[in-house]
């Protein structure tokens, strides 16, 4: 609509109003245009397909998700603090003479 009216007679004293919102309307155009992209590219089917099941299901996973990585962060916590009590890597090895 904005293209239109940039190019009509009566609205030429319009004119860099008219440019100025064409820049916005686009810019707005585009955002919407990669969100739209982003939730065809989601696995959400559709709010007809989301119940409290389906919900408690992704809550669930997703904290679990969130404990596995608190884990994770402990686990290299921890071993890095292990590496600086024993710089040395410890022999399973019985021969080894430590007794």
């Amino acid at each position: 609509m904005l293209y239109l009216l940039d190019g009509m007679l009566p609205f030429r004293n319009l004119e860099s109003e008219i440019r100025n919102l064409r820049a916005k309307t686009d810019s707005v155009s585009k955002q919407l245009g990669a969100w739209a992209r982003t939730l065809q590219d989601s696995g959400l089917k559709g709010r007809r397909y989301v119940n409290e099941k389906t919900r408690r299901a992704t809550e669930q996973a997703r904290e679990r998700e969130e404990f596995l990585k608190k884990l994770e962060e402990i686990r290299k916590g921890g071993h890095a603090e292990s590496a600086i009590k024993n710089p040395e890597p410890r022999s399973n090895n019985p021969e080894s003479g430590s007794s």
